[in-house]
């Protein structure tokens, strides 16, 4: 009966990787808000309208947390071809395809090179953290970095294992953590890094627990802190409002920091220590 029910919440092609516990866990949420008890009525939601507008809830909820910039399931495949004829710099158009199936990293491609320009000229890595990564991991050849510890966490099973198989591809020193941002937060505290890169997450998580952005940050033990939101909706039609919650959650805990920003993407650069 459960399994049934998570299995018509992921029939939708962008939260198929999703693991069934997370999602469980946003169907109890729902069930409990709700008043319903999954045992008695579902042969009766089933059938209704109301089952129907359920699924359509918790997807909604899942997309905002998850699968809302996924365009396509990236494959290493050309990569792994690529990389026997030719080194890592000279791959990027490999790096490219895969980097385009995902709507955010699609939209950085034509400005990581000024993006990690300026990142990098004030910060100088040798290890780095970064946060609900998506496929950021793979713009690396564009960070023209050396003997970087590559650390990364994502939500999934399917997605750490991808980045495993992405970072053992390019011969790097790394480590792939399974971690739920909104539960897991305090985790971060044992994980040290010089730089961590948190981009475009805390505005979907916001939605989900209000000031969860201040406990993420006083959280993370890296010297420097990138944060990252969208300037325009996922439409790109309607530009975003400046975020006011951000600014007074810097200005509560003293962080001093410079912004810039892409035509898509506002930058935060974060002194914390």
């Amino acid at each position: 009966m459960l399994n049934q029910v998570i299995k018509d919440i992921k029939n939708k092609k962008e939260l198929r990787n999703l693991d069934d516990e997370f999602i469980k866990e946003k169907l109890d949420v729902y069930l409990q808000k709700n008043h319903l008890d999954l045992d008695k009525e579902f042969k009766q939601l089933k059938r209704s309208s109301s089952y129907k507008l359920m699924l359509k809830a918790i997807r909604k909820d899942l997309r905002e947390v998850y699968g809302a910039f996924i365009k396509g399931k990236p494959s290493l495949k050309k990569l792994v071809e690529a990389l026997k004829k030719k080194n890592l710099n000279q791959t990027l158009e490999e790096h490219n395809e895969i980097l385009r199936t995902h709507q955010s990293t699609r939209e950085r491609l034509q400005f990581y090179d000024e993006i990690y320009s300026k990142i990098f000229k004030e910060v100088k890595p040798k290890t780095i953290l970064d946060l609900a990564a998506g496929l950021n991991p793979l713009s690396y050849p564009y960070m023209n970095l050396k003997d970087v510890s590559y650390m990364a966490t994502e939500l999934t099973k399917e997605d750490c294992r991808f980045l495993k198989e992405y970072f053992s591809l390019i011969k790097i020193k790394h480590k792939v953590i399974q971690l739920d941002l909104l539960k897991d937060y305090k985790r971060l505290i044992n994980i040290k890094a010089d730089l961590c890169f948190l981009l475009k997450t805390l505005d979907s998580l916001e939605k989900t627990r209000r000031n969860i952005s201040k406990d993420i940050l006083k959280s993370i033990n890296a010297k420097d802190i990138i944060v990252s939101f969208s300037i325009k909706s996922l439409s790109g039609k309607k530009p975003i409002k400046e975020r006011g919650w951000f600014y007074r959650i810097l200005r509560e805990l003293n962080l001093d920091y410079a912004t810039f920003s892409t035509e898509n993407e506002l930058f935060f650069i974060i002194k914390k220590m």
